[in-house]
């Protein structure tokens, strides 16, 4: 259980340090972080105010300087500041930092060349683009149980999580589909190709998922986060960076856990279990669909034509209570089979129900009472927070897709948003075969 201080005037002292450059700097004129499952990486910005010059302190903290950043005393994440841009008058200074995880360099490095990944499993597929952004040194996990309750500040029973894959500034790069040597850590180690089996339900294969798919090659000029999201998009797959340096999770959200906080809002009532500051809900069905229908293609080979037999459909039933009907149709070449048309049409609803049905919380502090518990738990992405709100009649666990942790001088706040875990079919079970 993390041991959280308290302020002078009796409060929970849960504001955000960032450790740069071996400094710890607590004081901040302002900051804000962004942490989220789906859109990688996390990210700070903060603005420092010192009696120091502006000198000493873009000196102090160049871009590239690493950090590391905390709620109290839980790390949160870990990488390097992209820059800073000083402000103020004279007489005084004023420097706003902004920095982002150890996953910023997928996101910011470009192919410089055409390459071709073969047969390549998703293990395979990620850790060669982690070395050709030049990420030398990895650990890779399937699950998020550890990073999640280290986040939290949780207290859990210890459970022992097999690395799929690592790799040391030591050993050399791996080729796909090879079976070059790599460390999965100290619970074992073995070929890159037994270790993708660790993973349950993870697709084993990215560029076949039928005999007449074309090998995957990335194309020079293009970013590589872009090439990688596009494969881990189709199986449902989503690569974030955990609070440790060097460490990244390569998996599936997890929607079958127990709650660990509670939001509660009651008109009247005398305080509220959270203190929830505002609320921001949308439930717009303009690009919503009652019925979604998706013909796969039959035939062999490049001759293969739009085949009515191969397909599926689904109905959402929330339209059709709202006697709205509207039918969205899909022709797709992968849908080959009618289990993969099923899958198709229920992820296509999926979507359509994220984008169009939203909530989220603003709360004070960066921290919350654990459900059922006396510890205090820091607000982490990838666990549920059961909801009792009275005044939009929204009841039962939702699942904590992002937060956003902010300071200044009126205190701190944290915004949460929230997904339906009805609302949440990734990956395509053929593929997961």
């Amino acid at each position: 259980m993390a041991q959280f201080g308290t302020l002078a005037d009796g409060t929970i002292d849960d504001r955000v340090r960032i450790i740069m450059a071996d400094n710890d700097v607590r004081i901040f004129e302002s900051y804000e972080v962004r942490q989220s499952y789906m859109q990688a990486p996390a990210s700070f910005a903060c603005r420092l105010g010192s009696g120091e010059t502006t000198r000493e302190i873009i000196g102090r903290y160049p871009p590239g300087t690493t950090y590391e950043l905390r709620v109290g005393p839980v790390v949160q994440q870990t990488g390097r500041t992209d820059g800073y841009a000083p402000e103020g008058s004279q007489g005084a200074t004023e420097v706003n930092i902004r920095g982002r995880d150890t996953l910023a360099p997928l996101h910011d490095d470009m192919i410089t060349a055409d390459r071709s990944f073969g047969n390549a499993s998703y293990v395979e597929l990620v850790t060669q683009v982690l070395q050709a952004v030049g990420i030398t040194e990895w650990t890779l996990f399937s699950d998020n149980a550890a990073n999640r309750a280290a986040r939290a500040g949780a207290t859990i029973t210890t459970v022992t999580i097999t690395p799929i894959a690592s790799l040391g500034s030591s050993q050399s790069a791996i080729v796909a589909g090879s079976s070059s040597a790599v460390s999965i850590g100290t619970a074992g180690a073995g070929a890159l190709g037994a270790a993708v089996a660790l993973i349950p339900g993870v697709p084993k294969i990215t560029t076949k998922p039928n005999p007449d798919a074309k090998p995957l090659q990335a194309k020079v000029g293009g970013r590589w986060w872009e090439f990688l999201k596009k494969e881990l998009d189709r199986a449902g797959l989503f690569l974030f960076a955990s609070g440790e340096r060097g460490v990244f999770i390569l998996g599936q959200p997890k929607t079958n856990q127990a709650a660990l906080y509670q939001l509660i809002r009651q008109r009247g009532a005398p305080a509220n279990t959270v203190n929830v500051l505002s609320a921001r809900h949308t439930n717009d069905t303009t690009k919503r669909a009652s019925h979604y229908v998706v013909h796969g293609r039959g035939g062999k080979g490049f001759r293969k034509t739009i085949n009515t037999k191969v397909g599926a459909s689904f109905v959402d039933d929330e339209m059709v209570a709202l006697d709205i009907i509207r039918h969205r149709v899909v022709a797709d070449p992968q849908a080959n089979n009618d289990k993969r048309a099923e899958y198709l049409c229920k992820r296509l609803a999926a979507e359509d129900r994220r984008q169009g049905w939203t909530i989220s919380y603003t709360v004070k502090g960066h921290t919350a009472p654990a459900l059922g518990g006396n510890d205090r738990l820091v607000w982490a992405v990838d666990t549920i927070v059961a909801v009792r709100d009275d005044e939009l009649g929204i009841y039962g666990d939702h699942w904590i897709e992002s937060v956003a942790f902010r300071g200044g001088p009126g205190g701190t706040t944290t915004e949460l948003t929230l997904l339906r875990p009805t609302d949440m079919v990734f990956g395509d079970p053929d593929l997961n075969s």
